[in-house]
């Protein structure tokens, strides 16, 4: 699915996330998108069905999944979204890589750039750790 498709998709259609399944429509969107959601890929957040994790995608053994978002549920994807506008504009390489760690399910990445945030801003403080298990695959064999 190219970027515009992605874009259209988020601007105008409610999605949420099933592992097994993938995206899936829910209906129109009402709600407008907040400002952050702008600064990530388009569906970089999708609200996920019915589970908790962070970030999770069945991979199948003829299929592999080439778009996985992020929980917007999750309490970390909440945090970041709403101190992504100033994240961004005050520490770009942090907010960068915690980007990138997140497309990437690295959770050490995460919790590094976590820390040096923490050390540099202690009013942006996430309470908590991102552990491997919160941004994990799992294998379907099907």
């Amino acid at each position: 699915m190219n970027a515009c498709v992605k874009g259209l998709l988020q601007l105008g259609v409610k999605l949420a996330y099933d592992s097994e399944q993938g995206l899936t429509a829910q209906g129109r969107r009402i709600a407008s998108i907040p400002e952050a959601q702008f600064l990530f890929a388009p569906l970089f957040f999708v609200p996920y069905e019915e589970n908790t994790l962070l970030k999770q995608s069945a991979i199948r053994q003829y299929f592999r999944r080439r778009y996985i978002p992020v929980n917007e549920n999750h309490p970390f994807a909440q945090w970041l979204l709403n101190h992504a506008v100033e994240l961004k504009s005050q520490f770009p390489g942090l907010f960068e890589r915690i980007v990138t760690g997140l497309a990437k399910t690295d959770a050490e990445d995460i919790n590094k750039a976590l820390d040096r945030l923490d050390a540099l801003r202690v009013d942006f403080r996430y309470k908590g750790r991102i552990t491997q298990s919160e941004v994990k695959y799992r294998t379907v064999l099907s």
